[in-house]
């Protein structure tokens, strides 16, 4: 787990001094934003194709704002793909891994 990302230490804030509590909210969200941020920093490192699929997620995920984020169908259906050629032992080749890791700069 990334650290701060969805830890909660303290489960009722109203039993912490004040300034204590404030202090938390402001530790939790720099830990959340230097998390965004580096995320961010990786995806510009990625292919155009890829950095626009990933704007259009994080664009989903921020329509619907407090809600729960809906999964798309396509992504949805490539995961369970992913799911069952991982049960069928379907993996790919160290070779293949190699080239997409020369693809996307890493």
């Amino acid at each position: 787990m990334l650290s701060g990302v969805g830890e909660r230490i303290v489960t009722d804030e109203s039993a912490l001094d004040p300034y204590l509590a404030i202090h938390l909210a402001l530790l939790y969200n720099d830990s959340m934003t230097k998390v965004l941020e580096d995320a961010i920093e990786k995806v510009r490192k990625l292919p155009e194709d890829r950095q626009a699929y990933v704007a259009e997620l994080l664009e989903q995920i921020a329509a619907a704002g407090g809600d729960p984020f809906i999964v798309p169908e396509a992504h949805r259906a490539a995961v369970v793909e992913g799911l069952g050629q991982a049960e069928r032992g379907e993996f790919a080749s160290d070779e293949e891994m190699a080239d997409l890791w020369t693809k996307s700069g890493l």
